[in-house]
């Protein structure tokens, strides 16, 4: 009911993941602005170059981040307003396929690397323009169902994404572990609440993690 006090939560807590999937908001639409960073003295959000390992949005002098690595959002969501995530935290999302109106919500959100989508048809999207992932760090991946890529990179409104990557539906896009990763790996895992885990992945307990915004299971 009070979407601003999440922000606020976001913004000047330590939140770092939210979970909106059972949840209803009015009119099925994430308003414009949602998530939108703070600023001060009119400055862009901080640390342009910054690992979000070493990110804190301690020091107020300057434009800072929402928080969250990752969010749930509700199942029936239609709308994704402009701006909805502008500068925040952000590593992965999963956008549901009810959403049929979307206007570039994740300008500088610096640290994004992957988007999943479920659409097995753009019939019906037209209010997804193709402005609608303007902004993304060039390196985002895009994540789409089994035997569909061909057709988002055929579809212009997709022409932001460089890579695209099919995901098996059958494994809801978690994929074992591949043979490469090895104790001595330098990539860095996440919990799924966006906790850091380290770089040692053998040591790591069973479950499921991230690594370069991919799911991955032990």
């Amino acid at each position: 009911m009070n979407l601003n006090a999440l922000r606020y939560f976001a913004l000047w807590g330590d939140v770092k993941g939210i979970d909106l999937s059972d949840c209803v908001i009015q009119g099925d639409s994430l308003p414009d602005d949602a998530f939108l960073s703070g600023y001060a003295n009119g400055a862009k959000p901080r640390r342009e170059s910054a690992s979000i390992d070493d990110y804190d949005n301690s020091d107020h002098g300057y434009g800072f981040r929402a928080n969250f690595r990752y969010i749930s959002l509700p199942r029936n969501l239609r709308y994704i307003g402009n701006a909805a995530f502008y500068g925040a935290c952000l590593v992965s999302i999963e956008i549901p396929t009810t959403v049929t109106e979307m206007h570039n919500p994740f300008t500088e959100c610096i640290f994004l690397k992957s988007i999943k989508v479920g659409y097995k048809s753009l019939d019906g999207l037209d209010k997804i323009d193709r402005y609608a992932f303007s902004g993304i760090p060039e390196n985002v991946t895009l994540l789409v169902p089994k035997g569909t890529k061909a057709m988002y990179e055929a579809d212009e409104r997709f022409s932001y994404f460089t890579a695209i990557e099919e995901y098996d539906e059958d494994t809801n896009g978690i994929s074992t572990v591949a043979p490469a990763i090895s104790k001595t790996q330098a990539d860095k895992f996440y919990t799924l609440d966006g906790g850091y885990a380290g770089t040692d992945f053998s040591s790591l307990p069973k479950g499921t993690y991230v690594v370069g915004g991919k799911k991955v299971m032990k």
